[in-house]
């Protein structure tokens, strides 16, 4: 089992720059908690994850900011890479920007997001709030996304789901403000 944990709580991340993955902080193999934390204006110069950068592990972030954070790889804000869970609730996603896919996050696991907001997110490539990876899967619940875009495409434009992804979303989760198909899975 895995007895590494990171907890961070109240805390504010601005202007933060990594040279590889992970603008703020970078969680490899281990769990994260964020809590009431902000992250502001940080980026991921030579890789995934411009405010938090996940290699598997169980991770936790609830009432969290995320504004304009930036990666050069994949997940404006949040990566999740090769596996892992992430539980989300009660967060804000404003004007994230990747320069691959998944303008706020980019996942290769299981996300649960609950009552978050995910606004005005641009990915280059593909999903401008959320790119979904093969096996990967992403639940969210009463949950809005506006005026998140793609720069390369006007499919997923809100969300992007790789063939064997799978977005499971409820009736209180709403899509506004999108150009092209916001919700689009590769067939």
């Amino acid at each position: 089992g895995n007895n590494n944990t990171l907890d961070v709580a109240g805390a504010i991340f601005q202007s933060n720059q990594s040279a590889t993955n992970g603008g703020a902080i970078m969680s490899n193999n281990s769990d994260l908690a964020v809590v009431d934390a902000s992250f502001a204006d940080n980026d991921a110069v030579g890789g995934f994850g411009g405010a938090i950068g996940i290699i598997r592990g169980a991770s936790i972030v609830s009432g969290s900011n995320f504004l304009r954070n930036h990666s050069s790889g994949n997940g404006g804000a949040i990566a999740l890479v090769n596996g892992g869970t992430l539980d989300l609730s009660k967060s804000c996603f404003d004007a994230n920007e990747s320069d691959r896919w998944g303008g706020a996050i980019f996942t290769q696991g299981d996300v649960f997001v609950v009552e978050s907001i995910f606004k005005l997110n641009v990915a280059t490539i593909n999903g401008g709030a959320f790119f979904i990876a093969d096996g990967a899967s992403v639940d969210i619940a009463d949950s809005s996304f506006d005026g998140n875009d793609n720069l390369d495409s006007n499919l997923g434009t809100a969300i992007y789901i790789r063939p064997t992804g799978l977005l499971v979303t409820d009736a209180a989760t709403t899509f506004i403000n999108h150009t092209g198909v916001a919700v689009y899975q590769e067939p």
